[in-house]
């Protein structure tokens, strides 16, 4: 199976996923605050971090080494904090709202904004 077809499975046909989410991966020269808006949006809808930086890595040719380490960073924080309320905010494709990302991923609790 492609990384495309992978993350396909999990968040569904390109075609429906957020623009500024496609830009920032795609588009845009990657600075901290897009591909925080990238690890959130992967993080929140459970994509696995090893998946989310080859994807940032394969779509974007100006996606810098450092900038890649802040998947694993922020990914590993976000699942260490169990009782963290609001660690980040992304956007929901099944519920076509933002949402948080509230505590681990162990217990994903979401709450629209």
């Amino acid at each position: 199976m492609s990384l495309h077809q992978y993350v396909e499975r999990h968040l569904g046909l390109i075609y429906w996923w957020p623009r500024n989410i496609l830009k920032h991966l795609i588009i845009g020269p990657p600075t901290y605050l897009t591909t925080m808006t990238l690890i959130r949006f992967f993080y929140g809808k459970g994509v696995p971090c090893e998946i989310a930086v080859q994807l940032f890595q394969a779509c974007n040719d100006r996606a810098e080494f450092y900038l890649a380490h802040h998947f694993p960073y922020y990914y590993t924080t976000w699942q260490n904090w169990e009782d963290a309320t609001h660690v980040g905010i992304y956007f929901n494709m099944h519920v076509y709202k933002h949402v948080y990302i509230n505590s681990s991923r162990k217990k994903l609790k979401l709450s629209t904004t």
